[in-house]
């Protein structure tokens, strides 16, 4: 093929054809390029999977009214950080494609210093939402994951926190959201002198939603937690005396 091309370069009345003929076929030659092509191809292909997977991707984080329904979950509590729950979850997705996946993390940097019960081994909650709003899985889905060893509980519907989302198109975007969500959300909430926690995230429509509420944060605890955190029921108990008092002054 390059003798095709080389033809229309060579001129037998040119003493200077032989010459040129051999510089083009150097430039021409494909066997000296193609280790750098491979090489240029390979990080094209590893920057464009990163920039898909959220690397460069803008952080914000803010204080906001989530509205959304109330929210039941399928949970397993286990012992570990994000990264051991990031396993757990990935096995569960495996289960139910389809249903949403949460993941509550029950000791985090966005705990308070001060805090000195709440800050041991490290626990999580993850498992998969069955049900939210009028959206609920069937009888049959409920009863196999009992099966499998899941609990369920429920976290309240609308409140305020802290909040921020990263997408989530395969494993390494959970990779890239450990290492960019946590830093700018324990900043936020320190400089904002927050009582933030339990860190809560979902995983619906390709999409990681984290946020950490600012009240009712011990009806996040799943049972298995508030045992281990000492967590007793008066907190539950003040809420509901908090919510029928604010009822009897609207009534008055």
């Amino acid at each position: 093929m390059w003798n095709f091309f080389l033809s229309f370069y060579y001129n037998k009345d040119d003493p200077n054809s032989a010459n040129n003929q051999e510089f083009i076929r150097d430039i021409l030659e494909p066997q000296d390029y193609e280790p750098y092509l491979a090489a240029g191809c390979f990080a094209v292909f590893c920057l464009a999977l990163l920039a898909y997977s959220g690397l460069f991707r803008k952080i914000t984080v803010e204080t906001n009214y989530n509205l959304r329904p109330k929210l039941t979950f399928a949970y397993i509590f286990d012992f570990g950080g994000y990264r051991e729950a990031t396993i757990k979850l990935d096995e569960y997705r495996l289960l139910y494609p389809r249903l949403p996946r949460i993941t509550i993390l029950y000791n985090s940097p966005l705990y308070p210093q001060s805090n000195r019960d709440l800050v041991r081994s490290p626990t999580f909650a993850t498992g998969l939402v069955v049900s939210e709003g009028t959206y609920e899985v069937t009888e049959n889905i409920y009863v196999k994951l009992k099966e499998l060893g899941f609990n369920f509980s429920t976290i309240p519907d609308d409140c305020f926190s802290v909040s921020t989302q990263f997408v989530h198109h395969n494993y390494l975007s959970l990779v890239i959201a450990s290492l960019l969500i946590f830093k700018p959300l324990v900043k936020f909430v320190r400089e904002k002198n927050l009582c933030a926690h339990p860190l809560v995230q979902v995983d619906k429509n390709s999409t990681l939603y984290f946020y950490a509420p600012l009240g009712y944060q011990f009806d996040y605890y799943v049972r298995e937690a508030s045992d281990y955190y000492g967590i007793s029921l008066v907190h539950k108990m003040n809420r509901i005396r908090i919510l029928t008092d604010f009822g009897h002054r609207k009534e008055n």
